[in-house]
């Protein structure tokens, strides 16, 4: 990955890798966090006739361009016509790996908030620390929780 260059010329930088695995592209993210893109428009029309013709050429979420490359046929068609939502299971939402990423209904994608704000507590018994770790994620596929992200409150 050696980056590219942008449609107003502009040089995007690769994306960047951490030991979690998330893909994380170097592209100011939108206000929600996600990085839109505009990918190469879809052209259709006969060339000998009058021309190709451009039928979309507006930004999309970067991470649903992926599911659309990526997934399965049922996924993508359950995103287009069934209202689908793209998940992520790392709870990053500039990540484009594909392997973050499912396709569910709305009411699994909100329920996995839960597993992104989990907190490890603290106690302090006799003089030594104990932490009571969260309860594990409940979600097919599970969520990717990142430990160095996990607070503890302390009690």
């Amino acid at each position: 990955m050696q980056g590219y260059k942008g449609t107003t010329g502009s040089f995007i930088p690769p994306a960047v890798i951490p030991p979690n695995g998330c893909c994380l592209p170097q592209k100011k993210p939108d206000n929600n966090g996600y990085v839109k893109i505009r990918p190469v428009a879809v052209f259709t029309g006969h060339a000998l006739k009058d021309g190709p013709k451009k039928i979309r050429d507006k930004y999309q979420h970067a991470h649903r361009v992926v599911c659309y490359l990526t997934k399965c046929d049922e996924d993508v068609h359950n995103m287009l016509y069934r209202g689908y939502e793209v998940s992520h299971l790392c709870h990053q939402p500039r990540c484009i790996n594909a392997d973050h990423l499912v396709v569910e209904t709305h009411k699994d994608n909100d329920s996995r908030r839960i597993c992104a704000v989990k907190v490890d507590i603290k106690i302090l018994v006799d003089g030594r620390d104990y932490i009571l770790d969260a309860e594990e994620c409940p979600h097919s596929p599970r969520c990717i929780i990142r430990l160095d992200s996990r607070a503890a409150i302390e009690l």
